[in-house]
């Protein structure tokens, strides 16, 4: 039953419908990312264990105290007449405490109120492994499309390369553009290879996300080029980092009110049956005792769980100042990120590849020299490089903004019986 919970969390898994990894064979997707870093997550299964424990911190608190069983000698193994058991006393009883001041209740309130974090924790914690794991699958595909960028400069260096040398060996160009090409060349071998070792690192942090020993699939490219229409309009309501706020306070005013139940003194009755053995008489006793407070009502404890309450009032209102800059930040960026990619994406890309590709034909024709088809060509790379920077920040910064407005909540479950 306890390892139960460990699974649970096809209830925390985004897109449950989600084939396994294992089953993988055309790349995994992000949402397949997704779905396994919530199966494998340490963070969640920590979690569930912390609702777990809240969970028997609250049916803890419900229980009443236990009953006091006592025996008693007297009158025994004395002098004279009370020598031996002859005149002994037994005395057989039983003593149950019963809270007073409603004490069982506030501890089931203030218990309860720890569970609902604890749960608010949980979907916390869901929530950036859903973000995280959107981050590191938009870098290793933005690092992928910079490798595959930098072979194809390096293909297109070497083919303007072979042009360039025709030229010179016609004297159609001087021999100093045939080195300039050289080194060109040269420079985009030390890109390709500077870029794919980023994508090796990417890859390998990814796999670390998503629980995996490693990525031997590759990864889905699918929605990473597409840019979804914008809504900015998300509060923090739903964000249950901003729920708990709230519920600290409630924690700390069901402290304060336990502190208070606390000062009120319990009541013990006791009830049993005495035997003497001089007479062979039984006789029923019953008593009943009351703590007096003179020195101690739990003063000290009170004035601290109020001011408990005061300072999570001024947490809240801190945090939410907080959060609100943090989601201004990220709405800020957001636009701005799409607006770059999108743009990028609709005129300036096909104007660099036009400019790049009348350049290389009036080259060919003897129409340019080698220096305005290298700008072209280093121009149209530099934008393509910059759109793929852009959609990788575009992923990030929208995966910030659905973290921050907890997009998702709906689609995670915290699961398990409510006891």
């Amino acid at each position: 039953m306890r390892y139960q919970s460990l699974f649970l969390y096809a209830g925390l898994i985004l897109f449950l419908a989600a084939p396994a990894y294992a089953e993988v064979t055309k790349g995994i997707t992000l949402e397949e990312a997704t779905s396994q870093a919530l199966r494998f997550s340490p963070k969640l299964k920590s979690g569930v264990e912390a609702v777990g424990a809240s969970k028997g911190d609250r049916r803890q608190s419900s229980l009443a105290p236990n009953p006091e069983l006592a025996f008693e000698a007297e009158n025994m193994l004395g002098t004279g007449t009370k020598s031996g058991f002859k005149e002994a006393e037994f005395t057989l009883g039983i003593a149950q405490p019963v809270e007073m001041g409603g004490k069982r209740g506030a501890r089931v309130k203030a218990a309860t109120h720890q569970l609902s974090i604890a749960q608010l924790d949980l979907q916390s914690v869901a929530l950036d492994v859903v973000r995280d794991t959107t981050a590191a699958w938009a870098e290793v595909i933005g690092t992928a499309e910079e490798a595959k960028l930098a072979e194809e400069q390096r293909k297109l260096a070497g083919d303007v390369l072979a042009s360039v040398r025709k030229r010179v060996e016609a004297a159609a160009e001087p021999a100093i553009q045939k080195s300039k090409a050289e080194v060109e060349v040269a420079s985009t071998k030390i890109a390709v290879q500077k870029a794919e070792r980023a994508h090796l690192a990417a890859l390998q942090h990814f796999a670390q996300v998503i629980g995996l020993d490693d990525l031997r699939p590759a990864v889905s490219t699918e929605g990473f080029f597409d840019l979804q229409q914008l809504d900015t309009t998300a509060t923090l309501e739903q964000n249950p980092d901003f729920k708990k706020l709230e519920a600290g306070i409630q924690l700390a005013s069901a402290n304060l009110a336990l502190e208070k139940t606390n000062a009120v003194p319990d009541v013990t009755f006791e009830v049993g049956v005495r035997n003497s053995r001089d007479t062979d008489d039984q006789s029923f006793l019953a008593g009943v005792s009351v703590p007096f407070p003179v020195f101690n009502r739990n003063q000290g404890a009170i004035m601290r769980a109020g001011h408990e309450v005061t300072k999570a009032n001024h947490d809240k209102v801190a945090s939410v100042n907080d959060m609100q800059i943090a989601l201004v930040r990220a709405q800020n960026n957001l636009e701005t990120t799409y607006a770059e990619a999108a743009s990028l994406k609709k005129s300036v890309l096909s104007s660099a590849e036009k400019a790049f590709r009348q350049a290389r034909e009036g080259y060919q024709a003897g129409k340019f020299s080698y220096l305005e088809v290298l700008d072209a060509q280093r121009t149209l790379f530099d934008v393509k490089a910059q759109r793929i920077a852009a959609l990788k920040e575009y992923h990030a910064a929208k995966a910030e903004y659905e973290r921050l407005t907890a997009k998702h909540i709906g689609l995670i479950e915290v699961q398990g019986e409510k006891k």
